[in-house]
């Protein structure tokens, strides 16, 4: 194998590794987010179905802090969010019970995961 090649299958291959998929539940306590992303990161798409019976909030937060709402999930509905290199994706239960979703992260899966308080 000639040595161009041979450096691009090594970076092929170095792509690849980064990028997956995950499968997960997620439950949310009441009044708190979970926070996807905080870290350095590549680009990522979350699906997410709301198996709950409370309405989830989804939104964006960029490095400055600014935040963009994307959607309102309602209880059974599902959607399907696209998110760049080093945003956050917050997943946000105003309500006074828990809150359940189904989420497939896929893209850049080499993210940290966390909840916070409102």
């Amino acid at each position: 194998m000639r040595p161009m090649h041979s450096i691009l299958l090594t970076l092929s291959i170095i792509m690849l590794a980064s990028c997956g998929t995950i499968n997960s539940g997620l439950n949310i306590p009441p009044g708190e987010e979970f926070r996807l992303g905080e870290n350095q990161h590549g680009a990522f798409t979350v699906s997410a179905e709301n198996d709950g019976d409370v309405p989830v909030t989804v939104l964006s937060q960029d490095a400055d802090g600014t935040r963009t709402k994307l959607a309102t999930l309602e209880p059974g509905a599902i959607a399907k969010q696209q998110f760049d290199a080093n945003t956050v994706a917050v997943f946000l239960n105003e309500t006074e019970r828990g809150a359940q979703l189904a989420v497939t992260i896929k893209g850049d899966t080499n993210l940290t995961m966390g909840y916070a308080s409102e």
